[in-house]
Parts: structure tokens; C-alpha cells; sequence
């Protein structure tokens, strides 16, 4: 399960959990093609995509496969301190 443009209603952080298959070390984890998976409320959503840095953050630029858009759903991950990660979602249009 991915995390579709339609779930992302909310201004909640989610928790970095996974980055590539292991728990994150700090954002350079997120840096570059890979998968992440972000935490919140109980539920896991996986998701795909392309990290690139910039100043005391990550913006994530996730990949909805299987879709003809060119738009991408476009997080920003900062660190909040001792290695946890938290994923700002996109705003949204609605």
C-alpha cells in the first residue's frame, strides 16, 4: 500500500520508519533514489521516490506507480533531534 494523493488530507507529521530496508540514520539516509516508510496513527505507508537536500531538510519526491501523472506528491523530511526523522506531507490542494 502506498500512500495515494487523496490520503494525504492531513497537516500531521509522519514518522520516518524505514529508509531502504533499514531505520534511518539521519537524512542523507533519504538522499537519492529510495524507498521510505513513514509511520502514523498505527499504519504503515511505503512509498517510493527521490530525496534531494536542501538546507536542514530533505524535500522527498514520491513516485505513485502505476499512474500517468506527471505530478508527484512532494514531502519535506526533517530531523527533529537523536536520529528521528518526520515527514511534513504535502499541502494540499483541496
Amino acid at each position: 500500500m502506498t500512500i495515494q494523493r487523496s490520503a494525504v488530507l492531513s497537516d500531521d507529521d509522519y514518522t520516518v520508519t524505514e529508509v531502504a530496508g533499514h531505520a534511518p540514520a539521519g537524512l542523507d539516509d533519504v538522499v537519492g533514489a529510495t524507498t521510505v516508510v513513514v509511520t502514523r496513527d498505527g499504519h504503515d505507508y511505503p512509498m517510493v521516490g527521490t530525496g534531494a537536500r536542501t538546507a536542514g531538510a530533505v524535500h522527498f519526491h514520491q513516485k505513485e506507480i502505476g499512474s500517468a501523472e506527471d505530478e508527484v506528491l512532494v514531502w519535506t523530511i526533517v530531523d527533529r533531534g537523536n536520529g528521528r526523522l518526520v515527514a511534513e506531507p504535502p499541502v494540499s490542494d483541496l
